[in-house]
């Protein structure tokens, strides 16, 4: 497949940004494979504007146009704040239940 390595393959629910916009998470929602042709990804950018695009598994894998999102880069960040006041809270059981 154009010299693509086994662990450059696309599947399914895997999350993609683009370099010059790395606001917009795109996921591979379907895999289209085409005669002749690297395999293809159905990318879907939902947010603000929900959109669709096909693109080749080849440029999803140029890291100057795509980058793989992991989860991790998903979830946001604790403030210095909020760690810190999540060590200030009491331990115990009364924090079992927020008391």
């Amino acid at each position: 497949m154009l010299g693509l390595r086994s662990s450059d393959e696309v599947r399914l629910g895997d999350r993609f940004m683009r370099v010059d916009d790395p606001v917009s998470v795109w996921t591979v929602r379907r895999l289209v494979d085409l005669p002749r042709l690297p395999l293809h990804a159905q990318l879907e950018c939902s947010g603000p504007f929900h959109r669709r695009v096909l693109v080749s598994s080849v440029v999803l894998h140029d890291r100057r146009i795509y980058r793989s999102v992991n989860k991790a880069d998903l979830q946001p960040k604790p403030s210095a704040r909020s760690m810190a006041a999540e060590l200030a809270r009491p331990r115990g059981w009364r924090s079992l239940f927020g008391w």
